[in-house]
C-alpha cells in the first residue's frame, strides 16, 4: 500500500495536469485510492504511520489550488478529501485561495470562465463544509457529551410536560 500511495502522490504533483487528473480519478474510483487517503488522514496529524501518508495529504491540498481548473474542481469535489488532509485551516486557505482567482478568471462567457465557475461552486462548498461542520475524527469526542446534554434535556421537557 505505501508505494501505490507514493504512486498515487508522485502523479498528483506530476507537470502534466492530465496525469494530475487521473491520479484524482483513481482516487476517486479505487478503492486502493479510498485506502491511501483513508491512510493519509491517519498520518496527517499527530500519529506518524510514515512519511507517505503526509505527502499525500501535502499533494491534495496543492491540488485544491491547483491552476488548472479541471484538476482544482477534481480534487475540491473528491470525498473525505477533509480526513485525508486531517487540518482544516490548511484545507480552508487553499480552498480561499482558489475560490479568489476563479472569481477573478470566472467572468464573462468563454470556456475558460465556465470552467473557473465549476472550480468556485465546488470550493465554496468546501469552505462551507470546513466552515460548517466540526471534524470528523473531534466529532465522536463531541458527539458524546452533547448527546449526554441533549439527552438531559429532552428529560427535562418530559418531566414538565407531565406535570
Amino acid at each position: 500500500m505505501p508505494g501505490h500511495a507514493a504512486s498515487l502522490g508522485a502523479a498528483l504533483d506530476h507537470p502534466q495536469a492530465g496525469l494530475r487528473e487521473a491520479a484524482l480519478r483513481e482516487l476517486r474510483q479505487g478503492s486502493a485510492g479510498a485506502k491511501a487517503m483513508a491512510g493519509a488522514g491517519a498520518g496527517g496529524k499527530g500519529s506518524r504511520k510514515g512519511a507517505i501518508p503526509g505527502v499525500l495529504a501535502g499533494a491534495l491540498l496543492r491540488r485544491v489550488s491547483d491552476d488548472v481548473p479541471r484538476v482544482a474542481a477534481a480534487a475540491a469535489g473528491l470525498p473525505g478529501l477533509r480526513v485525508a488532509i486531517g487540518d482544516d485551516i490548511e484545507l480552508f486557505a487553499a480552498a480561499a485561495a482558489r475560490l479568489s482567482v476563479a472569481a477573478s478568471l470566472s467572468a464573462g462567457k468563454t470556456p475558460d470562465a465556465e470552467a473557473e465557475r465549476a472550480v468556485a461552486k465546488r470550493c465554496v462548498k468546501l469552505a462551507c463544509g470546513v466552515l460548517s461542520t466540526p471534524f470528523p475524527t473531534r466529532k465522536s469526542k463531541k458527539s458524546s457529551k452533547g448527546d449526554s446534554d441533549d439527552d438531559d434535556d429532552e428529560e427535562e421537557e418530559e418531566e414538565e410536560g407531565s406535570e
